[in-house]
């Protein structure tokens, strides 16, 4: 058997210690044998005066009364550590601990943990409760390496707090400001707009020199018109401690070029100063900025593709610094709808161009799947619809949609997107018609049980408007909430469904891995991790009747609402946004060795503290589905027919 101080330096977090300081550690440990069937610690009975440290065997941890009701929640194989939360909080145990074999562990006193954490913050956010467990510091591992090989460049200035953008005092004036005197200020201090306040001196409005054209000079409004008769209101505010990258995705998500700067003082927000669109295209270089703003001025799918590229740099460049999903995802997803809304102006225009003339209704082109999640990667396939206005010429309305969906569907597969293997694309002619038959759609899928209707669901049911008219959307929601309103089984069904999906880890605590082909060795990041966490937060959502598609947005609507545990919600957002990340990262080291990326990942791949992250987020997961599984699946679960 290796040595205690060899056996330490595998375990997360011990392994960030130094040699001298584990050697010291292993004199504090006592070594326990516990047959097989031991009862260690007992849910809200034993206060555990040890921390566990498996070294031989496995401990079930479990729910409910020990050997009446009990579920499991996790399997603590070997280097894996319980009874942490007990000796923190001084609390009883709120888990069974119970050996399923014959097991050996390290003790380490309650008092000399404690100190321990005392003396190396790094052991103590590890531990912390409000995270789970290993995550923590498996981000603090990532910060610590990267930190290494800091960046000067131009990408980490976007890092920085927007207010950093602010050179001079804001030039304001009071709403009943006439435009002639407004324009004289404009002049005179030689700016290109001036920001309207009220008496608390918070921005009520804003006129532009492109105002002074557009709305005054070409109407021929009077000069002596008040101000806040011709100001765009309301205007976008931004916190002052916010990113200049989060300013730069608000204007991109807005369509807007000015931002207000604001600082709380008390109830109310403190105008600080004016950022412009052209105060961040000075920070040029390899970053979304530039590559948002070449994207806009392209006019051929050519050049959409070069600048789909460059996006792909930025992303490989983001995540270098550590970015984390959280951000990446929204950049990805802001240049993804941007260029999307490119394809469909081009496919209009060639419509016109061919005589098909312009779009005969309003319609709305729905984002789907991840795209309507938000939580597209950089390597992803194509999930769209469209829905139409209602119209008695249906079939010559969708013979329209049919032909500009194809162009925007074929440029979108040059820019990079496959199709969808399974056609769920506005190409389809099921997936192209009006309000009324996707309603239709609906209906069919929340009352039916049928696993069709269900993997339909955990498609459509992440929807939302890319391009056009979103109130075709919004009436599609209200419809879908009337429908799971009059359907109570509907929620059990999907449970049941997402119950169906388990976590890649095994009975002894081990990944559970391909056991041959091509991917022998490996798990499927998206599909056995991922897939259970959007799947729960979708039912939360539904449950909720919230037209909300992010899965964190989901999750953190369903600890506002108390759907489910606070604190294992915080964790669950947590575990999916370390797996994006990890996801992310993934992607972008096969990018740069020339692979096609994809989603399997090799556990030998990852350091000890990833490899302990990993399973911890897989603990979060089987705890989740165990809490929906009570909450809606009726507290079982049960096989669906195929």
């Amino acid at each position: 058997m290796e040595s205690v101080q060899t056996f330490l330096r595998g375990v997360a977090p011990f392994s960030l210690l130094s040699d001298k300081e584990l050697e010291e550690l292993g004199k504090k440990l006592l070594i326990e044998f516990f047959p097989k069937d031991t009862l260690i610690l007992r849910r809200d009975v034993d206060k555990a005066e040890f921390v566990y440290i498996v070294r031989k065997g496995a401990v079930h941890i479990t729910r409910g009364i020990a050997d009446e009701n009990e579920r499991l929640v996790s399997i603590c194989g070997e280097k894996d550590i319980f009874g942490v939360s007990s000796v923190l909080e001084n609390e009883a145990f709120v888990f069974n601990a119970k050996t399923s074999q014959d097991t050996i562990c390290y003790l380490l006193p309650k008092e000399d943990f404690k100190a321990l954490l005392s003396k190396h913050k790094a052991l103590a956010d590890f531990f912390s409760s409000q995270l789970s467990v290993s995550l923590a510091n498996a981000y603090v591992e990532g910060t610590l390496r990267l930190s290494q090989r800091k960046s000067t460049d131009e990408l980490s200035l976007l890092y920085n707090p927007i207010r950093s953008l602010i050179k001079r005092s804001p030039v304001v004036c009071p709403p009943e400001l006439s435009v002639r005197e407004a324009a004289e200020v404009m002049t005179l201090e030689r700016i290109g707009s001036i920001v309207v306040v009220d008496e608390q001196r918070r921005p009520i409005g804003i006129l532009t020199d492109t105002d002074m054209r557009a709305k005054i000079v070409a109407k021929n409004i009077p000069t002596d018109t008040p101000i806040s008769k011709v100001m765009s209101s309301p205007v976008i505010t931004i916190d002052a401690e916010q990113s200049i990258l989060d300013g730069l995705m608000l204007m991109t998500r807005r369509r807007i070029h000015h931002l207000c700067v604001t600082e709380s003082q008390g109830a109310t927000e403190q105008f600080l100063g004016l950022v412009s669109k052209h105060d961040l295209v000075l920070l040029h270089g390899i970053s979304p900025v530039a590559a948002v703003k070449n994207l806009e001025s392209q006019q051929s799918v050519r050049g959409l593709l070069e600048t789909r590229s460059q996006m792909d740099a930025v992303i490989d460049s983001l995540i270098s610094q550590g970015i984390r999903a959280r951000k990446l995802t929204e950049i990805i997803t802001a240049f993804n709808d941007k260029l999307t809304e490119k394809l469909l102006e081009f496919a209009m225009q060639r419509m016109q161009e061919q005589g098909e003339g312009t779009p005969p209704l309003p319609f709305a082109w729905m984002a789907l799947g991840s795209e309507g999640r938000k939580e597209q990667t950089t390597a992803t396939d194509q999930d769209n619809a469209i829905v139409f206005e209602n119209t008695p010429d249906s079939d010559g309305a969708k013979a329209y949609f049919l032909k500009m969906a194809e162009f925007v569907v074929n440029d979108l597969e040059q820019c990079g997107f496959p199709k969808c293997k399974g056609f769920i694309m506005a190409t389809t002619p099921e997936w192209c018609v009006s309000l009324n038959e996707w309603k239709q759609h609906f209906r069919k899928w929340v009352h039916s049980a049928h696993p069709k209707a269900l993997l339909h669901s955990t498609i459509f049911l992440d929807f939302r408007a890319l391009y056009g008219k979103t109130e075709l959307i919004d009436a599609l929601y209200d419809t879908l909430f009337k429908e799971i309103d009059q359907a109570p089984n509907f929620l059990f069904f999907m449970t049941q469904n997402a119950l169906r999906t388990k976590p890649p880890i095994g009975f002894f605590g081990t990944f559970v891995v391909e056991s041959s082909g091509e991917n022998k060795h490996k798990f499927n990041l998206k599909e056995r991790a991922l897939r259970p966490l959007i799947d729960s937060a979708r039912i939360l959502s539904l449950a909720a009747r919230v037209a909300e598609t992010s899965t964190v947005k989901r999750l953190s609507l369903a600890k506002e609402r108390g759907l489910l545990r606070e604190a294992l919600l915080e964790n669950a957002i947590e575990a999916f946004d370390y797996l994006m990340t990890l996801r992310l990262t993934h992607h972008s080291r096969q990018r740069q060795m020339g692979k096609t990326p994809d989603n399997f990942i090799d556990p030998d791949d990852l350091s000890a503290i990833e490899r302990n992250a990993v399973k911890e987020a897989f603990r979060v997961i089987e705890e989740l589905q165990a809490e929906l599984r009570d909450k809606f699946g009726g507290g079982r679960e049960v096989q669906l027919y195929e």
